[in-house]
């Protein structure tokens, strides 16, 4: 993904657009740089009662981001549609 398109993505939820999903099915490999991106992009969301999550890792790129424990901050879903059908949940 370049980052001007993730940058987009960021800016339009400031200005009230839905949560974030992030499609990471074809990343296959993560920097300390790249995890420490999604938990800032992650935390700035959070300010604004937003919620980044991701979808469609692969097995590998998965268990990195669990080693770092990045699922704690970020929930990470098997698909798109299983992220979207969390967030048309209500929050209570």
């Amino acid at each position: 993904m370049r980052i001007e398109v993730f940058n987009g993505a960021v800016e339009k939820r400031k200005c009230g657009l839905l949560d974030l999903i992030v499609n990471l099915g074809k990343v296959d490999s993560w920097t300390a740089a790249g995890l420490g991106l999604l938990v800032l992009v992650s935390q700035n969301l959070k300010l604004i009662q937003a919620q980044l999550s991701g979808a469609e890792t692969a097995q590998y790129v998965r268990e990195i981001m669990s080693l770092a424990n990045i699922p704690k901050m970020i929930p990470i879903y098997e698909s798109e549609e299983a992220c979207t059908c969390r967030a048309r949940r209500p929050r209570l």
